[in-house]
């Protein structure tokens, strides 16, 4: 029960959706699913939403309804071709789309990635102009006397061979501007200054670790600085497994419900699900 569970949560996390199949020893999946095959044994089989394809029995797909399958009463669904009965199947959504999206999610739920594509592609592109910018304050000044520049212009490839021995030390000090002037031309050196890289990084760790939904020195690993604990990050952090865990509980709880009616044959009236606590050890 474990791995289907978890395995499911996750797709529908990453992908917007997930089921759990109930194989059952009926050959006949299209039936309903009844308490004796349920205490004549099963198998919980996880499928992603691409195989789960929801089929109104009207033959119309699920996405053209608009509405989400939980709100649904007349779906049949379709296991890698074999069609099966909606009680055999405990759909697992992620979060809910608005009415107008619903039917471009084809009914599902919308994937946890697709909230933090543009925050990641700011942040990489970000970075990358960072860099772009470093490289190219980068210039190197190369001093060569003038009487071997005169002397490799008077041949005819002694410019060529010339330019080639530069090249050659810009590459082995992987620069990328060089500038060369003679010995006797003078030059001042400006360092620039990079202080806003460090400001600007922060900050789009800050952006991308909210975009994420989980704290800085949980995502990148930091250690808390100056005077904070990291306790406050650590609480939010709790907050959103709990949050997770209470989304996923009636999928849990279904689960519960077909274990309980295998073992000992009913269904407690009352279930109630309690997790390990995150502020202490367990």
């Amino acid at each position: 029960m474990y791995l289907p569970f978890t395995q499911t949560c996750s797709w529908a996390r990453l992908f917007g959706g997930g089921g759990i199949v109930i194989d059952t020893k009926n050959e006949n999946w299209e039936e309903e699913l009844t308490e004796e095959e349920i205490e004549k044994g099963f198998k919980l089989l996880h499928a992603d939403l691409w195989e789960l394809n929801g089929i109104k029995k009207n033959g119309s797909l699920v996405g053209t309804m608009n509405m989400p399958f939980a709100d649904n009463q007349d779906i049949n669904y379709f296991y890698n071709g074999v069609k099966l009965h909606k009680s055999r199947v405990i759909i697992c959504q992620n979060t809910p789309v608005p009415f107008y999206a619903r039917s471009m999610y084809r009914g599902w739920g919308a994937s946890e990635v697709e909230r933090i594509i543009m925050p990641y592609n700011i942040y990489i592109k970000t970075r990358k102009a960072m860099y772009e910018l470093i490289d190219e304050a980068k210039v190197s000044v190369l001093q060569i006397p003038a009487e071997i520049i005169a002397q490799a212009n008077m041949s005819p490839d002694g410019a060529m061979k010339l330019k080639m021995i530069i090249q050659d030390i810009a590459d082995a000090k992987n620069y990328k501007n060089v500038i060369v002037i003679t010995t006797d031309q003078d030059f001042k050196q400006v360092q620039p200054n990079f202080t806003w890289v460090q400001n600007v990084e922060e900050s789009l760790r800050s952006d991308f670790a909210a975009s994420c939904g989980f704290p800085k020195n949980k995502l990148y690993g930091e250690s808390a600085s100056g005077f904070a604990s990291g306790q406050d990050a650590m609480e939010n952090y709790n907050i959103m497994v709990e949050g997770i865990r209470s989304q996923f509980s009636p999928v849990l709880e279904d689960l519960i419900k077909l274990r309980c009616q295998y073992l000992f044959g009913f269904v407690p009236e009352e279930i109630e699900i309690e997790y390990p606590s995150l502020r202490g050890v367990s």
